[in-house]
C-alpha cells in the first residue's frame, strides 16, 4: 500500500506575537502573526521545504521577519491563491503558474518593492526574445501585473508600486521586433455543417443558429455583432 504524504507544516502562533513554522525540527519565526506578510513568508519557506525534497537548505535564516519580503514571497502566496480561484481551470492555474516559474527565476530573491516599470520591461523582452508574438507578449506583460495587483489586495504590494507597473505602455504595432500574429480566417460553413452531423442534438442547434447567423450577415439581411 503506497505510504501516504504526510501533511504540511502548519502556520503556528508564538507566544513572541509571531507567527512559526517547524520544518525540519527547526523553528521559522515569519513576522507578527495573522499578518499578510507571515502568510507570504510561510508559503515562501513551504515552497523551499517542497523543491528541497521536504528538507530545509542551512542557509535559510530562522528569522524570517529580519528580510525583506521578495519577488518569491508574492509568488509562493499568488500559487496558493491559484488552488481555489482557479480551480476548475487548468488552463489559466497553469498559464499564471509559468508566470509565477518565470518571475522566481530572474527574480527571486529581489525585494518585493524594487520591481519596477524597468524590470517588467525586461522580463516583457524575454518573452519578444522567445519568438512570441506582440498580442500575446502584451497579454503577458498584464498578467504579471496581475499577479502585482493581487498582491496589493494581499497588502503586500502598494498602490502606488502597481500604478508605476501599469504605466509601461503596451507594443504598438510598427515599433517592436515582436512578430505580428497572422488573423484568423472563417471557418468553411461546409465543413461546420460537416462537423454538426456528429454532435448532440443541443450542440448541433447551437451550430445551426450560428451559421443561420453567419449566412444572414454575409447576405447583408442583418448587422454582424461583435
Amino acid at each position: 500500500m503506497p505510504r501516504k504524504p504526510s501533511p504540511m507544516p502548519g502556520y503556528k502562533f508564538h507566544t513572541s506575537g509571531q507567527a512559526r513554522v517547524f520544518l525540519n525540527r527547526k523553528a521559522y519565526y515569519l513576522g507578527e502573526y495573522d499578518s499578510p506578510e507571515s502568510y507570504a513568508r510561510y508559503h515562501n519557506l513551504l515552497a523551499i521545504y517542497n523543491a528541497n525534497g521536504q528538507k530545509m537548505p542551512d542557509d535559510v535564516p530562522t528569522h524570517q521577519i529580519d528580510l525583506p519580503l521578495t519577488i518569491a514571497c508574492l509568488t509562493a502566496e499568488f500559487r496558493e491563491n491559484l488552488k481555489s480561484r482557479y480551480a476548475n481551470n487548468k488552463h489559466e492555474r497553469r498559464r499564471f503558474s509559468n508566470l509565477c516559474t518565470l518571475l522566481e527565476d530572474e527574480y527571486s530573491d529581489l525585494p518585493l518593492d524594487a520591481f519596477g516599470p524597468i524590470k517588467l520591461a525586461d522580463v516583457r523582452d524575454l518573452f519578444v526574445a522567445s519568438g512570441n508574438c506582440r498580442n500575446y507578449v502584451n497579454q503577458q506583460t498584464r498578467n504579471i501585473v496581475r499577479i502585482f495587483k493581487f498582491g496589493v489586495s494581499r497588502e503586500l504590494v502598494t498602490a502606488e508600486q502597481l500604478k508605476a507597473l501599469e504605466s509601461l505602455e503596451s507594443l504598438r504595432r510598427g515599433q517592436t521586433t515582436a512578430k505580428e500574429s497572422v488573423p484568423r480566417s472563417p471557418v468553411n460553413l461546409d465543413d461546420v455543417r460537416s462537423t454538426a452531423a456528429h454532435l448532440s442534438l443541443t450542440l448541433k442547434a447551437m451550430v445551426r443558429v450560428q451559421d443561420s447567423n453567419s449566412y444572414a450577415v454575409g447576405r447583408g439581411l442583418v448587422r454582424a455583432t461583435v
